[in-house]
């Protein structure tokens, strides 16, 4: 207001024409700040300051070639203008240039040596150059200029997790958060942290003792059991969500029981240390029970305001409370309270098995099953431990070399694990088993996987598994129609070079939900990777035939087959949303995604699914290899354009997986790639332009918070999937597009 004062007063103010853009710049009203600065330097064109400005916008719109130009400009008029010298870098970085970015942040600080933005920004393009011990000593000169440099702090944090510095950058990061602890950044790069560290503790668990082979053949089951039955405890552990009951170890139960001579046992440890934590008087335990009293009450559960705000406060805990009680089991001697192991590995050997199979989906489960894996050898060496699930895809090569795992199977479980108890009961191990994994003198020898067999009668078992003390209402059981992905052909993703595809036919499906269904299960998801609109009109034609009442979601290609016809009859049998993996609302990434859609087709699909009755839920990747600013804009503008038909974005950004397309030709996607050696950083990726890269990090926390976030209906319907089946199945979706809050118009990121 003051400066549109001083403009009525005075219209040939060149200083307050420069100072609202300014204040229009910070608004996001990009274009008024550019006719701003336009104005400005009609009344002055040798306003140096103006010039770099203007430049600083021209930035943010994508305008890179007159970005520098007007930078150039401003240093043209002024050499000594260190302001000027740092925008210029800013734009260099944005395209490409870190060589040039360098010399201008060094120039900056050569006229001003206590410019702490400029020595951040330094250590920034350091970084991605990787001269780590410079990068380092840049941010520490610029803290001990700005002690409360908190972006320095988080990016002095990344620059020692490069260097394998983890405590050093766990308390860099852990500082920087205590200075703006509602930075979602820092927090993110405080947690990455800690990830780190312990995903490096897995790896040199049991480093140094000799990896061997399997147990001699004599040793595998001590001859007083052979002629009894196999016992088997199958484990799923912390630190997951407790609110799905698992289905890998209940499919291998069901499957085991039927088809041989074992007695197994299903521990979902994962739910038992949740409750245990629960009925605790520890630190957070009030809001873990929070948690789980929304999860028990209908009204509370079903009264939207009151979840929002309870859920957000539960998914957040939950988020903090998993990452740092890993980190201190990677201390030495931690706390009891938080030893987990402790707790867990009395049940774990519940019944004195003879195998112990751990199931991982997640990367959060790993930590405790080594740990459990090391105290069960520990004491008793004979009992076999083998390790598998979805989560062996990425780290079972590196799990097989531990001390303390026997196996790892791969793929499709239930035939390979079978033959493997088989074997072990017997006393000789059969080296060719489909799918298994073993080491031998230190080295992994894994055997090719072959598809699974999904028209088996055996039928998943939740039978020992505690229904009632998820976290949830009404649980919703998980449902395998098919393994693998029919497409096989997105450029990022590795399925269509890993898991073979397999399906049941349609009867095997739905006999599969009737059986759950009678025994009063109502609620499903479908966990296949991607079904196709034929199969899945199929099978809804088979649930309305035999009048199911049951609900679904699902994860689905938002193809244009998806017809009015197939969708009006998903929304019948039951399906109430659904997960779209829509990657980008860009043309051109999308062609790069080759995911067999188009932007048209996309927000056509969309249109027809909700005038379904089925809410859209769509995943988006945010830094898609050479994605540029703009386009990722436009991403986020037609979603706002299209937010009717959108009730949920999910969000993550790119991460390499070998055997992809862009693995295998990295040229095509403005890519380098690294080989860094075997461990959890395989391979590095260095981004020639875009906004990808660690910058791509950058935008989705600012999309996210500014905009993505305020999409949702109910944000934590993006973490509890679960709970948001029950509040569609249960709430008409007219009466939740009431409920709805203003989606505010997205504002390109700011992001140099």
């Amino acid at each position: 207001d003051l400066i549109t004062q001083a403009l009525a007063i005075k219209p040939d103010y060149a200083e307050a024409h420069n100072n609202l853009g300014l204040a229009l710049r910070n608004l996001g009203q990009l274009d008024e700040a550019a006719a701003s600065y336009r104005q400005a330097l009609a009344i002055m064109p040798d306003y140096a300051k103006a010039h770099s400005n203007f430049g600083l916008v021209l930035l943010d719109l994508g305008r890179l070639d007159e970005a520098v130009a007007c930078h150039r400009k401003a240093l043209a008029i002024k050499p000594d203008l260190a302001e000027a010298h740092y925008n210029l870098g800013n734009a260099q970085i944005e395209m490409g240039d870190l060589d040039e970015a360098v010399a201008c942040y060094q120039k900056a600080l050569s006229i001003q040596p206590d410019y702490a933005l400029a020595l951040g920004n330094l250590g920034n393009a350091l970084t991605e150059q990787g001269n780590l011990d410079e990068a380092v000593a840049c941010y520490q000169k610029a803290l001990s200029i700005r002690p409360d440099f908190a972006l320095a702090l988080s990016n002095l944090g990344n620059a020692l997790i490069e260097q394998g510095n983890l405590d050093e950058a766990i308390a860099c990061c852990q500082k920087a958060v205590s200075i703006q602890p509602d930075s979602t950044e820092f927090n993110w790069n405080f947690e990455v942290a800690m990830v780190n560290k312990v995903k490096d503790f897995i790896t040199n668990i049991g480093r140094g003792n000799e990896p061997g082979g399997w147990p001699k053949a004599n040793r595998l089951i001590s001859p007083d059991v052979r002629n009894d039955r196999l016992k088997v405890n199958l484990v799923y552990g912390p630190f997951v969500d407790p609110i799905t009951p698992p289905l890998g170890i209940a499919s291998l139960k069901g499957y085991l029981e039927k088809n041989s001579n074992t007695q197994v046992r299903c521990m979902d440890l994962n739910l038992e240390w949740h409750t245990m934590m629960a009925r605790g008087k520890q630190a957070g335990a009030e809001q873990l029970r929070k948690g789980e009293k929304l999860s028990k009450n209908n009204d509370k559960f079903f009264d939207l305001d009151h979840y929002i705000s309870a859920s957000i406060d539960f998914a957040d805990y939950l988020r903090r409370n998993h990452k740092h009680t890993q980190y201190s089991l990677c201390q030495d001697n931690p706390p009891q309270v938080n030893n987990v192991i402790t707790y867990l590995k009395p049940l774990a050997l519940a019944g004195r098995p003879d195998v112990v199979g751990f199931s991982i989906l997640f990367d959060s489960q790993l930590l405790s099953s080594v740990l459990l894996a090391k105290e069960i050898k520990q004491e008793n060496p004979d009992t076999i431990v083998v390790f598998g699930g979805a989560g062996m895809l990425h780290s079972g090569e590196q799990v097989i070399q531990n001390p303390y795992v026997d196996f790892v199977v791969f793929e499709a479980g239930e035939a390979s694990f079978n033959e493997l108890l088989n074997s072990i009961k017997a006393g000789k191990i059969n080296e060719k088993i489909p799918g298994v994994a073993y080491k031998r003198a230190g080295k992994c020898i894994k055997n090719e996987a072959i598809p699974g067999n999904l028209n088996h009668d055996a039928y998943p078992d939740f039978s020992d598994y505690h229904l009632d003390r998820y976290f949830i209402t009404e649980v919703v059981i998980p449902i395998l129609s098919s393994k693998g992905c029919f497409w096989r052909r997105c450029s990022f993703c590795e399925e269509g070079s890993v898991n073979q595809y397999a399906e049941a036919s349609v009867n095997r499906v739905v006999d599969e939900i009737e059986h759950h269904s009678s025994n009063g299960i109502g609620y499903f998801q479908f966990v296949d990777e991607m079904i196709s609109p034929k199969r899945l009109k199929l099978i809804s034609h088979e649930i309305i035939r035999r009048k199911l009442k049951v609900f679904f979601y699902g994860t689905l290609r938002p193809s244009a087959d998806f017809d009015q016809e197939t969708l009006q009859l998903m929304h019948i049998a039951g399906f109430r949303y659904v997960i779209w993996g829509v990657e980008s609302l860009n043309r051109r990434v999308l062609k790069l995604v080759n995911k067999g859609t188009s932007v048209k087709s996309i927000l056509n699909t969309l249109e027809l699914s909700k005038g379904a009755g089925i809410r859209n839920h769509i995943f988006l990747i945010i830094g898609y290899p050479s994605e540029k600013p703009d386009e990722l804009f436009e991403t986020m503008q037609t979603i706002y354009d299209n937010k009717e038909n959108i009730h949920q974005v999910q969000a993550g950004t790119y991460v390499l997986c070998k055997g992809t397309e862009i693995f295998l030709n990295p040229d095509k996607f403005d890519i380098e790639i690294e080989y860094t050696g075997f461990g959890h950083r395989e391979y590095t990726v260095k981004y020639k332009k875009g906004s990808t890269g660690k910058k791509a990090t950058k935008y989705y926390h600012y999309y996210l918070d500014s905009f993505l976030g305020k999409v949702a209906l109910a944000p934590a319907f993006g973490i509890f999937r679960d709970h948001a089946l029950l509040h569609y199945a249960n709430i008409p979706l007219e009466d939740h597009e009431k409920l709805r809050k203003k989606i505010p118009q997205p504002v390109a990121a700011p992001i140099p």
